[in-house]
């Protein structure tokens, strides 16, 4: 099972209504929506967002402001610094998180400050990606995966940071 992630035009600064369709256990399609900060909850299936050419999964303050950009190269830029290897982040409400299968926090990307924290590593420049089950998946228009994080909290990127 594959969930898509996908928004119609990430090239410029505003607030976006981020579209999931999912299949449920019954493999019947819905369609949900949302805006603004988003929990993604990584359960037994990837979780996907396809970037349109020269789109980014950008993550905003509630000012428009870039606190972290992941273009369709698989460069990603923060606001912020970079912890990882934390074992076990913190977030609050405000924050940008991905977690586990269990609720464990795996990647936070704090607001408004703008760093990243990690639980496990950092991969920079891989070349190409083959993500493992349960990851949060980043794809381009083509369908490369240019960054993913996995379900015991390593960050993977194409490009660099």
């Amino acid at each position: 099972m594959k969930t898509t992630l996908f928004t119609e035009n990430l090239t410029e600064l505003g607030s976006y209504t981020v579209i999931a369709w999912a299949n449920d256990t019954n493999g019947n399609e819905n369609l949900t929506s949302t805006s603004g900060l988003f929990y993604v909850n990584i359960t037994n299936f990837a979780q996907t967002i396809n970037l349109a050419a020269g789109g980014a999964f950008i993550i905003q303050n509630s000012s428009g402001g870039y606190l972290a950009v992941i273009d369709s190269l698989g460069t990603m830029n923060i606001k912020g610094t970079l912890t990882d290897n934390l074992g076990l982040p913190t977030a609050d409400t405000n924050d940008f998180v991905i977690q586990d299968s269990t609720g464990g926090l795996n990647l936070v990307i704090t607001n408004p400050e703008g760093n990243l924290l990690i639980k496990n590593s950092l991969a920079e420049t891989q070349g190409s990606l083959s993500p493992t089950l349960k990851s949060f998946i980043i794809q381009n228009n083509t369908g490369a995966t240019v960054a993913y994080v996995n379900s015991t909290g390593g960050l993977f990127l194409v490009g660099s940071l």
